[in-house]
C-alpha cells in the first residue's frame, strides 16, 4: 500500500460515474441517498510488509444503509510528481550515516589501546563527510572510567597529517583503525564506557551527528609486554622503509606512558630524522619522554643532545626545557 500524498481527496462512486463534488457528494443511481458521517474508527494498525489497515465507517442519509449498495467509495491519492513510482525523500530526521566501532582486545594499562571504527552512507545520495586530520580530529569521546568518573575528549589537531575527507556513494562504507591513547591515557585496569559521536567540519554535508557506544576493557600492567612492544616499534621505525608505517610506528611508541619504554624511545629518537619526510618525527619521542619523566627520561633527552641530528637536538632542548618547567606534553585536551 503506497503511502498517502500531501494532497488527499476521497470519492464516492455511484455506478459508473465518479462524484467531483468531494466526500459525501456523490449521488446514488438507484436513490438518492448520500453516504455522510464519514469516520474514521481508532489508529492505523500496521500489518506487515509495509501496509497499513485503517477502519472507517459512515452512514445513510436516508437513515437506511442499503441504500448506498450501489456507492462506492474509493480514493485519490495525488503525488508531487508525475513520476511513477514516485521515490519518497528521505526524512528530515533520518539517520544519513552510521557509525560503529569495536575495540581490539588485549590492551593492558598502559598499553595501545586500538579502536576499528566503521562508517556508512545510509542515503540514496552521495554523502560528503569531513573526518579532521588523518580522520582523528572530528572523533570526540566520552569515557567514564572504572570508578564512574567521566571525561569527554576530542583532539585540536593529529600532528603532520592531512585532513581525511571523504565522499561515500549510496551504501558506500569506509573502516579504519585508531589509537585511543591519543585521546585518553588508561591510568588504571578495569571496564570503561566508551561513547564516540562524529562533529564533522561545517562543510560536511552531515545535518546530524551519528552517535555509538561500547565497551573497553583494560587488563592489568604487564611490563614485560609492554617492554617487547616498545622495542618492536622502536625497531620499525629505525629500520623500516614505508612512511606510514614508520609514522605509525613513532605515534604509537610516543603514547606508551609506561616507564619501561624509556630505552626503546630513547634509541627512536637518537637514531634520527633520517629523510625529510621525518622532520618534525623527534618531536613525538620527546613528547612520550617529557609525558613519562623522571630521571631516566631526562638522561635520555640529555644523551640526544649530542646527536648529530639538529633536529633531534633542538626537540630534546625543547623537552628539557619543558621538563624543568613542569609543562605537560602531548594533544589530548579535556
Amino acid at each position: 500500500m503506497r503511502k498517502l500524498a500531501r494532497s488527499l481527496a476521497l470519492a464516492v462512486v455511484a455506478g459508473d460515474a465518479i462524484s467531483d463534488g468531494g466526500l459525501g457528494q456523490a449521488q446514488a443511481a438507484s436513490s438518492n441517498a448520500n453516504p455522510v458521517n464519514f469516520q474514521q474508527v481508532g489508529a492505523g494498525v500496521d500489518i506487515g510488509g509495509g501496509k497499513l489497515q485503517f477502519h472507517y465507517l459512515w452512514s445513510s442519509s436516508t437513515g437506511n444503509l442499503a441504500d448506498l449498495d450501489t456507492c462506492r467509495v474509493g480514493e485519490i491519492v495525488v503525488y508531487p510528481d508525475a513520476s511513477n513510482p514516485y521515490q519518497w525523500p528521505d526524512p528530515p530526521d533520518a539517520t544519513e550515516l552510521s557509525i560503529t566501532a569495536r575495540p581490539v582486545d588485549g590492551a593492558g594499562v598502559p598499553g595501545p589501546v586500538y579502536v576499528d571504527i566503521d562508517l556508512k552512507n545510509l542515503r540514496k545520495q552521495d554523502l560528503k563527510v569531513e573526518l579532521g586530520d588523518s580522520g582523528k580530529t572530528a572523533l570526540r569521546f566520552k569515557i567514564v572510567d572504572p570508578t564512574g568518573r567521566t571525561q569527554s575528549v576530542q583532539l585540536s589537531e593529529a600532528g603532520l597529517s592531512a585532513p581525511l575527507n571523504l565522499t561515500l556513494g549510496s551504501g558506500g562504507f569506509y573502516n579504519y583503525r585508531i589509537l585511543l591513547n591519543e585521546w585518553y591515557e588508561f591510568h588504571m585496569p578495569g571496564l570503561y564506557e566508551v561513547e564516540l559521536s562524529l562533529q564533522p567540519d561545517a562543510d560536511t554535508t552531515l545535518e546530524r551527528p551519528p552517535l555509538t557506544a561500547f565497551q573497553l576493557k583494560i587488563g592489568p600492567r604487564d611490563p614485560s609486554s609492554i617492554r617487547r612492544l616498545a622495542e618492536r616499534l622502536a625497531t620499525r621505525f629505525i629500520t623500516g622503509n614505508n612512511f606510514e608505517d614508520r609514522f605509525e610506528s613513532a605515534r604509537t611508541l610516543s603514547l606508551m606512558t609506561d616507564p619501561v619504554v624509556v630505552d626503546s624511545l630513547s634509541r627512536a629518537l637518537r637514531s634520527g630524522t633520517g629523510d625529510g619526510d621525518m622532520l618534525g618525527i623527534a618531536d613525538f619521542f620527546v613528547d612520550g619522554l617529557v609525558r613519562i619523566g623522571g630521571t631516566d627520561a631526562a638522561s635520555a633527552l640529555d644523551a640526544a643532545l649530542r646527536s648529530q641530528d639538529q633536529y633531534v637536538r633542538r626537540a630534546a632542548q625543547n623537552g628539557i626545557d619543558r621538563m624543568l618547567e613542569r609543562k605537560p606534553a602531548g594533544q589530548i585536551m579535556d
